[in-house]
């Protein structure tokens, strides 16, 4: 018995498996399985449940994430994107607060799909309007999307970006597009400084860089500061960084 999302959540309402479950084991004298299913950027996360009689008595009993026909990290030579990618200005939009860059993936497909405004984004991900703001203005960051009467749109890179079908290219251009941007150029460049090692790069490294790059000052560069490190956990989390 599976429950299919679209995009991670930050949490899950257990009882949308625990009552089907109850129902489906009634009827079945087959044991019922119980599985929350997640599909983002590619890649297809699996989570087995556990049940008992009493709500809110279950167990995890274990997990599993899949792509199809590609390896899930792709091989990227920083040192050449570098050399080659054109570094921009900082685009006058909000800088990001988006900390998941999978969902950001996932909207620039659903937009791909729809235009959506920002309350029919927070329902589809199940957040709040402000979120959905907040995740839609990070793919208009990246150059992917766009605001337009009908509300948020892909843009001409957002609709190349969604048509690619390689997940490990897929994931290139998703850095090209950081590369771009001067705050997450200076960042990876720290990145690559301090060996790859996340943990020698603080947030107070990091507000430095988005204060010498954009208007932002006072307390806002180090709470921005958490989606940048966030992102950087999602480079060394899905690529392979070559010499």
């Amino acid at each position: 018995m599976i429950e299919a999302k679209i995009g991670r959540r930050e949490d899950f309402h257990i009882r949308q498996l625990y009552y089907p479950f109850l129902e489906w084991s009634s009827r079945s004298r087959k044991r019922v399985v119980p599985v929350l299913l997640v599909v983002t950027n590619g890649k297809f996360y699996f989570t087995e449940f556990g049940f008992n009689r009493d709500f809110g008595d279950l167990s995890l009993v274990r997990t599993a994430c899949y792509v199809i026909n590609e390896t899930p990290v792709a091989q990227i030579r920083l040192s050449t994107l570098l050399a080659h990618v054109d570094v921009e200005q900082e685009p006058d939009v909000p800088f990001p607060q988006a900390n998941d860059l999978d969902k950001v993936v996932d909207l620039i497909a659903l937009i791909d799909a729809n235009p959506a405004g920002k309350s029919a984004i927070a329902e589809h991900f199940e957040f709040d309007d402000r979120q959905g703001d907040y995740y839609a203005n990070a793919a208009v960051y990246l150059g992917f999307a766009q605001r337009s009467r009908q509300g948020f749109v892909v843009t001409e890179a957002g609709s190349r970006f969604i048509g690619t079908r390689s997940l490990s290219r897929r994931t290139q251009i998703l850095v090209e597009q950081m590369l771009k941007r001067p705050v997450f150029r200076d960042c990876i460049q720290l990145l690559l400084a301090r060996e790859l090692r996340l943990d020698a790069v603080s947030s107070k490294d990091v507000a430095g860089i988005i204060a010498r790059h954009t208007p932002l000052s006072g307390s806002t560069p180090p709470r921005r500061a958490s989606t940048v490190l966030r992102w950087l956990k999602w480079v060394q989390d899905n690529c392979e960084i070559l010499p």
